[in-house]
């Protein structure tokens, strides 16, 4: 396993359409820095969304194995309406970096995402948070 831990954080905005390029172009840059294409972690509460790439289990359906929905991450305030961000079950993080671990092993990288563009006012922002404290507590070094 590597020393450093990675992981990423991505808002699909504007890639609906353009799933497949967008895969592609992970899968090749993640080769390129000698890793397998990468496990892909959806982190949205839920999954019904005009993004026609990222609809539904279209995402899940199409890259199969390296796919994972960790609805717990997701911002439950986009059900209830309300304004800011309260990750639904703060406690799954540890789920998340176990697989970061468990990636690292095979020399795949993690991408958690969600719908948002920028992270600044993303729920990603509160998730990374929560991976770097669990990494911490653990003794692992983690970077984002």
């Amino acid at each position: 396993m590597l020393a450093t831990l990675s992981a990423f954080s991505f808002g699909y905005a504007g890639w609906g359409p353009h799933t497949e390029k967008l895969i592609r172009t992970f899968d090749v840059v993640e080769r390129a820095r000698g890793f397998e294409p990468p496990l892909i972690v959806d982190t949205r509460i839920r999954r019904n969304v005009r993004a026609v790439g990222f609809r539904g289990t279209a995402l899940a359906d199409r890259l199969g194995d390296r796919h994972r929905w960790l609805r717990e991450l997701g911002n439950r305030n986009v059900l209830t309406g309300e304004d800011g961000i309260a990750i639904d079950h703060p406690e799954a993080a540890r789920t998340l970096l176990t697989w970061i671990r468990e990636e690292a092993a095979r020399y795949r990288r993690l991408i958690f995402f969600c719908s948002c563009g920028p992270v600044e006012g993303c729920h990603r922002q509160a998730i990374a948070s929560l991976l770097l404290e669990e990494a911490k507590i653990q003794g692992l070094d983690l970077e984002i």
